[in-house]
């Protein structure tokens, strides 16, 4: 019970922990939100009724954590199709 008293052994207890879980348990924890999604965006601004085209869109490699649901990974879903709002450069196309 000594041993336990001892602050320099608790200390040094406390590190080892600290260390095991910042470097053991957290990257297990955060390694599907690291994920990578190949998703569409606009490369230009596109004006409402415009009909898309391929050079009008990017294709991007970005977090899939926090990605909004729907967002279009395939450009023959979109390519042909009229834009019905206005669409900035950058944004992300949905159906």
């Amino acid at each position: 019970m000594k041993l336990l008293k001892n602050r320099i052994f608790l200390s040094v207890l406390c590190l080892v922990l600290a260390a095991g879980v910042s470097f053991l348990l957290l990257p297990r924890f955060y390694e599907g939100k690291s994920a990578t999604v190949t998703v569409l965006r606009a490369a230009e601004d596109i004006p409402a009724g415009t009909r898309l085209t391929d050079k009008q869109l990017a294709t991007v490699e970005v977090g899939g954590y926090g990605l909004p649901e729907g967002v279009l990974t395939d450009k023959a879903l979109i390519v042909g199709k009229v834009a019905q709002t206005d669409i900035a450069k950058g944004d992300y196309l949905f159906p």
